[in-house]
């Protein structure tokens, strides 16, 4: 064992390596089984777990069976942890996306300092304790699998294991033997050879490294790893949200349940505004009542950034192909069955959402566009991003469009149809196209009033100038070719009623004469000022 408080025993030891920085991953791809059941207890000094057990009713075609993960600490030790699960996805999931595969069972994480450094934790004596004892927490945490564990094999065939094993085989700190015999220069885990085999056979979760960097807490990041399991069958099957309920969200990440709404709301008010504002949620999710009434239904709207991830990694290959597979079986639950073609095709009203009320999204000065889309109910930061990549007209339009649709959540269908760009309603294109060519007209009516006060001041003082008779003649004389150049008006000739017509023909001939403007040139030279 590495006695960190004997300097003595270092020195018998392999000599340090230099200690280098891990590479930051763009995309962190994590085993697809440990991201989405729990294995990490987020809420330790609350929960004091000894186990975590999910237990659901399957129905197949044999009938019905009972599916279960669960996992039971080691007897002399801690449930693993917040700190476990830093180590895990901060070190040993940075190492395998670091490594060319297939990637080996045995991994390096280097000293105690390096890993203190590569969780951002101050390189001391006691830190070091409580790094091995995490280590041993994982090691000896022991992981049963009925129905919910899949073995993805090198042709992508895949099989259920049913069983006991462990996440980490085995954990060798610095001095002690490694498997060959040899003494361990640093430390090492042996990984469990079901977790390698999928990572190396790409069974994964693609996840955004950067954003689970830029989230705060415990809570946000367990939220944007599962949300991410369930988004992507969503996103495949073409909805645009996905509904879970309390009380299996607890389940999953997990965490302590709140006996009421209030509290529960209040447990996941913080991670939920961070997933909003960043644009990962397209809304704050709605909490609706159920038949218990400790219990209620979430209802998640994606957001323009897990859309995003979403397309680009399915594109490049990312995502395991059966993508139908990740959906959690048809489960046996209590309270009300929704049918899922229902739900997909579902825009009937129930309840708006309403305007974000953080006054931090809310700043006074805005991009126009930014302010109607928060008016209309969407956050900050998914407006932003709306504004940044879609067609101002496209957001113009659906913003009006909207008004008048039926949707359950009408900020949720707007940012769906602005992001993925759909048709406008047959009845508001038709009624656009009347309102603009109505706009058109009136404008054009407005040219030419302003065109002829154009002509008005500029040729009738010639007129003006002259005397009656004169005057009488001029128009006389224009008249007659007024009405051989339309012979219609041949029949009100010499009628009051032919002078208006005839005085904008002199009007139109002396412009010609003293090189005047058309209407079109006209107007085109006042666009131009």
């Amino acid at each position: 064992m590495e006695d960190t408080s004997s300097k003595e025993k270092d020195k018998q030891v392999v000599p340090r390596e230099k200690e280098t920085e891990l590479s930051i991953p763009e995309t962190l791809r994590s085993e697809f089984h440990f991201v989405k059941f729990p294995f990490f207890d987020l809420c330790p000094r609350i929960s004091r777990k000894d186990r975590i057990e999910i237990k659901e009713i399957e129905e197949t075609e044999e009938g019905k069976i009972e599916v279960c993960w669960k996992v039971v600490r080691g007897l002399d030790n801690k449930f693993p942890s917040v700190l476990a699960r830093k180590i895990h996805k901060e070190v040993v999931e940075r190492n395998l996306n670091s490594a060319r595969k297939p990637v080996s069972r045995l991994m390096k994480l280097g000293s105690l300092r390096q890993i203190c450094k590569g969780i951002n934790i101050v390189e001391a004596g006691e830190n070091f304790k409580e790094i091995r004892k995490a280590l041993e927490d994982i090691t000896a945490a022991k992981i049963e699998a009925r129905g919910t564990f899949r073995q993805k094999e090198k042709n992508g065939a895949k099989r259920f294991f049913d069983g006991i094993f462990h996440l980490y085989d085995m954990v060798i700190f610095t001095g002690e033997t490694l498997p060959d015999g040899t003494k361990a220069d640093a430390v090492y885990v042996l990984l469990n050879d079901m977790y390698i085999q999928n990572f190396n056979n790409n069974f994964v979760v693609p996840l955004d490294y950067q954003y689970i960097q830029d989230l705060k807490g415990d809570i946000a990041p367990r939220m944007y790893e599962i949300l991410s399991v369930w988004f992507y069958p969503a996103l495949e099957n073409g909805r645009i949200y996905i509904e879970k309920r309390y009380t299996e969200l607890c389940n999953y990440f997990p965490l302590t349940r709140q006996n009421t709404k209030w509290k529960a709301k209040k447990q996941l008010k913080v991670a939920h505004q961070q997933h909003v504002i960043k644009g990962f949620l397209a809304t704050e999710p709605e909490w609706i009542g159920i038949d218990k009434k400790d219990d209620w239904l979430i209802r998640y709207y994606i957001g323009p950034k897990a859309s995003n991830w979403h397309k680009q990694n399915k594109k490049l290959g990312h995502i395991d192909g059966d993508v139908k597979q990740l959906e959690e079986p048809k489960r046996v639950r209590r309270g009300k069955k929704e049918n899922p073609a229902k739900q997909a095709e579902e825009i009937s009203p129930v309840e708006e959402a309403k305007p974000e009320k953080n006054p931090r999204l809310h700043p006074q000065k805005e991009n126009p566009l930014v302010s109607k889309l928060i008016s209309a109910g969407i956050s900050k930061g998914v407006a932003e991003n709306l504004v940044k990549h879609s067609s101002p007209t496209a957001i113009e339009d659906w913003i009006e469009a909207i008004r008048s649709i039926k949707a359950d959540n009408k900020a949720a269908f707007l940012v769906r149809a602005i992001q993925e760009e759909w048709a406008l309603p047959e009845s508001f294109r038709k009624e656009k196209e009347k309102r603009l060519q109505e706009e058109k007209e009136k404008k054009e009516e407005e040219s030419k009033a302003q065109y002829n006060k154009f002509l008005k001041e500029k040729i009738d003082p010639y007129l003006d100038q002259m005397d009656q008779s004169k005057k009488e003649e001029e128009l006389k004389n224009q008249e007659e070719i007024f009405v051989t150049e339309h012979p219609f008006y041949k029949q009100f000739q010499g009628m009051p009623s032919l002078r208006p017509y005839v005085i904008g023909s002199y009007r139109e001939a002396k412009r010609k004469e003293m090189g005047l403007p058309s209407f079109e040139e006209w107007v085109r030279e006042q666009e131009n000022k």
